[in-house]
């Protein structure tokens, strides 16, 4: 029978991935609609490169690496039936073999039928998918790192292996979520859809690792992966285009960094050991 505490774990374990999403997330939203700005700095120059979110990814990812052994072992101690049905419902997410068609069949959809605006906002979205997805390629087997699923130690690694099992970082399900949450809510422009899509791409990364396929370190260094390149392919199609299929975005009246949206914000504490995240909207 399912009870409170493993459910209560995972939940916590989403509004965690949540709260180191969302500042990263709200620096890189920031330092890319300064670029529809006329007079935008350039990126070498931008306070995204030196702001002390960067901190906070990097304090993610070495507790996250101090802890995955702990937290491997805690999710296989803690599987349940009702729990793996919410993991095989969350794996499409973040599937490619899901994503590529219906990525494609958006890209035509809205060529053919959709306002211009809408069609280059879904290339832009598909694009920064498929630079990401390039990515994650190369880099796993070039770490090499194993997988948590034979129940061995964190810090093993060949490079260059071809075996499947070596391919834990980074992961596969986590870059393709987090780059279309990110790419979805640069589009946008709204909480509205950052939040649901930054929700369902935490869930994703939850079920890689209750499921044993990646390590805790593996899904916060892709989900940082995935923002950052999601954010740059977005900066670099808005301000060159790409010759044939999309034009450079044009910035509009009054646009800039003090007229954008103020992005989501979350917040974190700990309280009489327990966990507590809020959100800002």
């Amino acid at each position: 029978m399912l009870t409170i505490r493993p459910v209560a774990i995972v939940v916590r374990a989403v509004l965690a991935c949540l709260a180191f999403a969302a500042p990263c997330h709200a620096q890189l939203l920031s330092a890319t609609r300064a670029t529809d700005s006329v007079d935008a700095p350039r990126s070498a120059d931008h306070p995204s490169l030196r702001d002390g979110k960067w901190l906070i990814a990097a304090g993610a990812l070495s507790l996250a690496a101090a802890t995955d052994a702990h937290l491997s072992a805690f999710m296989r101690d803690h599987q349940r039936p009702a729990l793996d049905r919410l993991a095989n419902a969350v794996d499409p997410f973040g599937r490619a073999g899901v994503l590529v068609p219906v990525l494609a069949a958006s890209v035509v959809a809205t060529r053919l039928a959709a306002p211009r605006r809408i069609s280059d906002a879904t290339i832009r979205i598909a694009l920064a998918y498929a630079v990401a997805d390039g990515i994650e390629s190369v880099l796993k087997p070039v770490v090499g790192r194993h997988r948590p699923s034979d129940g061995g130690g964190p810090w093993r690694f060949h490079p260059l292996s071809g075996n499947a099992d070596w391919h834990s970082t980074p992961s596969a399900h986590t870059v393709h979520a987090v780059t279309l949450a990110t790419a979805l809510a640069l589009e946008s422009h709204t909480s509205w859809v950052a939040a649901p899509a930054y929700t369902a791409a935490a869930l994703v990364a939850v079920q890689r690792v209750y499921t044993g396929a990646h390590w805790g370190s593996d899904v916060v260094a892709s989900a940082a992966l995935a923002v950052v390149t999601a954010a740059a392919t977005d900066r670099f199609l808005r301000r060159h285009g790409l010759r044939g299929v999309l034009p450079p975005a044009q910035p509009a009246a009054g646009s800039g960094s003090d007229a954008a949206v103020t992005p989501p914000r979350a917040h974190i504490a700990v309280m009489g050991g327990r966990i507590a995240v809020g959100w800002d909207f």
